[in-house]
């Protein structure tokens, strides 16, 4: 069995990479992709909703009305 290091060895090289400037470009980049991605979605959804609003319009619309037949 190989031995596994589960704490690492220079604690210099931690605390360096804990203090760096956290990655600008990799979050702007990932927080317009999250954007995107939630307003692909959101279009989706009223694609949908309103697809199904016109045909339950177009539905009624078509509708025939008939008199009741009077029952003898």
């Amino acid at each position: 069995m190989p031995a596994v290091h589960f704490a690492p060895g220079n604690w210099e090289i931690v605390q360096q990479r804990l203090t760096d400037k956290p990655p600008l470009l990799e979050i702007l980049l990932g927080g317009i992709l999250t954007l995107g991605a939630a307003l692909f979605v959101g279009i989706l959804v009223l694609s949908f909703w309103g697809t199904r609003r016109r045909k339950k319009k177009d539905r009624d619309h078509h509708e025939i009305y008939r008199e009741p037949v009077p029952v003898p």
